[in-house]
């Protein structure tokens, strides 16, 4: 049949004096689809009304509060102002919590399920019939300030729930006014703690010099030598004078001896000598006893110290737990527990908290916002404008109808071929017949092969190229061979596919690993040697086999368009699997000048530039363009088209 008439080029645009888009480009392409873009402005403003008009209001109030006073000021101002900033901002945000939420929900009488902290949990629905409300409390950057904000569906139950929400939080007022006590009775007590500890210290002194003392008086004393010249006790003024007297009464009496053994003079003194020596003995005596006694007291005052000390020290530690409680009721406010005395004035403990405004109802409501619906809807709408004409050229690239392959591609449509049944399901065993039946469509195709106008003898070469890297025209390869074999035609199907060879697998045939056409460029053999032959033997395949890296370097080494026209007198018909040309064109190497080839498209898939870049390639090669088909192409599309729609090749 003749070809459709074509231009001598028609696969790239005739345009010599092609130039970069620019802003001419831009307001051409608006002039032309003004129409288009006016009504989808219109479209997106009337969208932007019905938004207006169908959606509930939603209202909202805000109350204000500031962290006046940080409870940790009372330490003497030790903290820097980041530590400040971060302080002050888990105050605030320490308000949304559970604790906050049951008793705003119990003060005004509604379920908790009702308010949401939008910071912490799920959102209440505003567009209910229940009213609800949602809140979100935020500090204002660099400040000391909060902000509550409550947005409900009535402007009242807003102004409701944010107040409620401020007397919650003056628990801060509770628990700051409870700190201040606990830092001051903490700072007496430490006062106290000082001080005896400050006592104990030179107590514990003392009695260790008063224990050595007694332990040196007691080995003194074992020792036998006299207690009044024990060495502490020569500071003692009355043993001192005691000695001094005894000495002067001693010289007196040994000045009288010399001149007289006997008389009452020299008795008188004897007796005056003998007396001082008992005084210095009891005085001593008694310096011992006080030394020992002084050790007891000391070491019992130290004992009792101990248990001062340890007393003190128990009690400060059950007024740091109570403390710790505090604390941390201050780093989680909301869920402090404060005492019945401290509940009784919320606002008389401190000031920590400070309200600056309470919430005021304002009936003018927050969204929906009329102006921002058209705002927006206008957007749309230009949008979608200005992109229909983008959708629908991109749309129009890829190949759906007979249209486009006889009025863009320039060549002739075969027809339209439904998804065959043997791509449905890989599980194809070597058994030739044992697979579902073909399509009406794909026997029309085969049965106008058979009847080609015998310009040669057989065998009848066919080249089936697809367009497109992911095309799967193998199993159309492979459901033409076993239809032609059906014939009782004897038919070689060759595979070029060398990065994925998968026609073998298609046609149930098991390939050795030492056949295929890696084994013909190598070894010399007949080309029926090296091809794999179905079980009844009509039907052979010719795979890549062996190494398919350097499977396409050893191409040049055989012809294979010679040993088709000797050795392919064998078969009826040649079939050659031919992959998108543009990626591998191993096409060349097997067919010569003058050939047919036929192009396999996939439907809605395939796209018109590949598939012109395909078709230049053909040309140059000036190989015989017989027409395409669209594989895979729907029901409907394929009913409409009907059978008719199947051209014949010859």
């Amino acid at each position: 049949m003749p070809l459709t008439p074509f231009s001598p080029d028609p696969l790239v645009p005739s345009k010599p004096n092609a130039h970069e888009a620019g802003l001419d480009d831009v307001f051409i392409y608006l002039r032309r689809n003004l129409p288009l873009i006016l009504a989808g402005l219109a479209g997106g403003l009337l969208l932007g009304i019905l938004v207006q008009l169908f959606t509930r209001p939603v209202y909202e109030a805000e109350a204000r509060f500031t962290i006046n006073q940080l409870p940790f000021d009372f330490t003497g101002g030790a903290i820097d102002a980041e530590t400040q900033r971060q302080i002050v901002q888990t105050l605030i945000l320490s308000f949304a919590s559970d604790r906050v939420e049951q008793g705003v929900a119990q003060s005004l009488g509604v379920d908790a399920d009702r308010i949401a902290f939008r910071d912490s949990e799920k959102a209440v629905s505003l567009y209910s019939s229940q009213v609800g409300a949602n809140v979100r409390i935020t500090p204002v950057r660099n400040t000391r300030m909060g902000l509550i904000r409550v947005q409900s569906q009535s402007p009242e139950f807003a102004v409701r729930v944010a107040n409620a929400v401020i007397e919650e939080g003056k628990i801060l007022n509770v628990i700051g006014a409870e700190l201040i006590e606990y830092q001051r009775l903490r700072s007496m007590h430490k006062e106290q703690f000082d001080t005896l500890n400050k006592q104990y210290a030179e107590l514990q002194i003392e009695a260790a010099k008063v224990r050595e003392q007694v332990e040196l008086l007691q080995r003194y004393i074992s020792e036998g030598k006299p207690l009044e010249y024990f060495p502490s006790f020569e500071a003692d003024p009355t043993l001192n004078n005691l000695k001094t007297q005894l000495i002067l009464v001693q010289s007196e009496y040994d000045r009288i001896a010399t001149q007289s053994t006997r008389g009452p003079r020299l008795q008188g003194k004897a007796a005056e000598v003998d007396g001082l020596k008992l005084q210095i003995a009891g005085h001593a005596k008694k310096l011992e006893t006080s030394l020992r006694s002084r050790g007891e007291s000391l070491e019992l005052r130290y004992q009792q110290m101990v248990k001062d000390l340890e007393q003190m020290r128990l009690n400060s530690q059950k007024e740091d737990i109570a403390g710790a409680k505090i604390l941390d009721a201050l780093a989680c406010p909301t869920q402090a527990q404060p005492n019945a005395s401290s509940l009784t004035n919320k606002v008389a403990g401190s000031n920590v908290m400070v309200l600056l405004d309470y919430a005021h109802v304002d009936h003018r409501p927050v969204r929906p916002i009329l102006w921002l619906n058209l705002i927006a809807g206008g957007i749309f709408g230009i949008s979608a404008g200005l992109l229909l004409p983008i959708f629908l050229a991109a749309s129009s690239t890829r190949l759906r109808h007979s249209r486009q392959i006889r009025e863009i591609l320039g060549i002739e449509f075969l027809g339209y071929l439904p998804p065959e049944l043997s791509i449905q399901t890989l599980n194809m065993t070597n058994k030739l017949y044992e697979h579902p039946g073909y399509s009406n469509e794909l026997a029309v195709l085969r049965d106008s092969m058979l009847h080609l106008r015998k310009e040669h003898e057989p065998p009848y070469i066919y080249a089936l190229i697809a367009c497109g890297a992911k095309n799967t025209a193998h199993y159309m390869v492979a459901d033409l061979a076993v239809l032609f074999a059906e014939a009782e035609k004897k038919v070689l199907v060759i595979d070029l596919d060398f990065l994925n060879p998968r026609l073998s697998n298609a046609l149930g045939i098991t390939v050795p690993d030492s056949g295929g056409l890696y084994r013909w460029l190598q070894d010399g053999k007949t080309l029926k040697d090296c091809a794999s032959f179905s079980v009844f033997q009509e039907l052979a395949v010719l795979s890549p086999g062996g190494n398919l890296r350097s499977l396409q370097n050893l191409m040049a080494r055989r012809s294979l368009d010679d040993a088709l026209g000797t050795e392919g007198k064998a078969w009826d018909y040649i079939l050659i699997n031919c992959p998108d040309l543009i990626a591998q064109n191993e096409l060349p190497l097997a067919l010569p000048t003058g050939r047919r080839v036929m192009f396999v498209a996939e439907y809605g898939k395939t796209t018109i530039g590949n598939s012109q870049k395909a078709i230049q390639i053909v040309r140059q090669n000036e190989w015989k363009i017989h027409g395409m088909l669209l594989r895979n192409s729907p029901e409907k599309v394929t009913l409409r088209g009907g059978v008719t729609k199947v051209r014949s090749v010859v």
